[in-house]
């Protein structure tokens, strides 16, 4: 397997990856269909989107994780949010580990401050990522969001990195 830098020629696969999320799961509170286009701002614009990485696996886009930005407002300027998505006939094999690994070592030399991950408090996986890789429990936001028949409630973890 191989993490790299998100390419425009990577957008079809992360597309039919989200797109997956938000029609089978509550993974993303999204509730429509993003297009590539869509995607080509996360690459093309460091104000939308600090970071986009892709495992690659034989050829294969398996899953993406990247980091957004908190807010627009400056003074969350060093706040950034983590996304993970993992294509399901990858699921299990630490792929999302190992993007939110490479993800963290991208923000702690970007001179990101600190890296929230917000996910839905069903999703075992994220939480034991987070757990693994250090992040700390902030929190939990109870159902603030309907999807799938029924409200969802949100997770808030955080790490912190210290500026050098």
């Amino acid at each position: 397997m191989i993490i790299r830098k998100a390419t425009s020629e990577d957008l079809n696969a992360v597309c039919s990856i989200y797109n997956y999320a938000i029609v089978n799961t509550a993974a993303t509170f999204d509730t429509e269909e993003k297009s590539p286009e869509y995607f080509m701002e996360f690459i093309n614009n460091s104000e939308f989107f600090h970071y986009l990485c892709v495992a690659i696996d034989n050829g294969i886009v398996t899953g993406f994780a990247g980091l957004y930005p908190f807010s627009r407002r400056k003074a969350y300027a060093g706040l950034s949010e983590l996304t993970c998505y993992v294509n399901p006939e990858y699921h299990g094999q630490s792929l999302g580990t190992e993007m939110c690994r490479h993800v963290n070592d991208y923000a702690e030399h970007s001179g990101l401050n600190t890296v929230l991950a917000l996910f839905n408090s069903n999703n075992t996986p994220m939480r034991k990522i987070c757990e693994h890789l250090g992040y700390t429990p902030r929190g939990e936001m109870v159902e603030v969001a309907f999807k799938q028949g029924q409200y969802q409630s949100l997770k808030i973890y955080q790490k912190h990195f210290r500026r050098k």
